[in-house]
């Protein structure tokens, strides 16, 4: 990318708590986020735990974990959400919800893949056509 890096936010795990690596002096400008399977595609550790395990509120165990809607919005760069509709880990409305509560240049890939981490495999040209589109785009 002309002009600056792209970063791809990158959380292995719900169970890992750390935020995404910050840039060293002279790495650039990051210009643009992906946020993608094995990446967070929730908003926060808490809205996951309240999701999966409602009725019960256990979220309120980790408010502070995994806060990918405020590293996206304190980025301040264009971001890419990519999760698909037949997530059976993470359900698709919190990777909606964090697109929603984006307050940066956002696009959203929703895709049809079957399961978990499934997109690049099912979605093929579609999914890598998306990608370099959102490059292209946050130039």
């Amino acid at each position: 990318m002309r002009g600056g890096v792209l970063r791809t936010m990158h959380v292995p795990s719900p169970g890992a708590a750390a935020p995404p690596s910050p840039r060293k002096r002279g790495e650039g400008k990051t210009r643009a986020e992906l946020a993608r399977c094995g990446v967070s595609t929730f908003p926060s550790l808490r809205d996951l735990g309240n999701a999966i395990y409602a009725p019960i509120p256990l979220g309120w165990t980790a408010p502070f974990a995994l806060r990918t809607r405020t590293w996206a919005n304190e980025s301040k760069v264009p971001t890419l959400v990519m999760h698909s509709r037949n997530d059976n880990v993470i359900p698709f409305r919190l990777g909606q919800a964090l697109f929603d509560g984006l307050t940066v240049p956002k696009t959203m890939y929703a895709s049809e893949a079957r399961g978990h981490c499934a997109i690049e495999a099912d979605d093929g040209p579609r999914y890598y056509e998306a990608v370099v589109q959102f490059v292209k785009s946050a130039r």
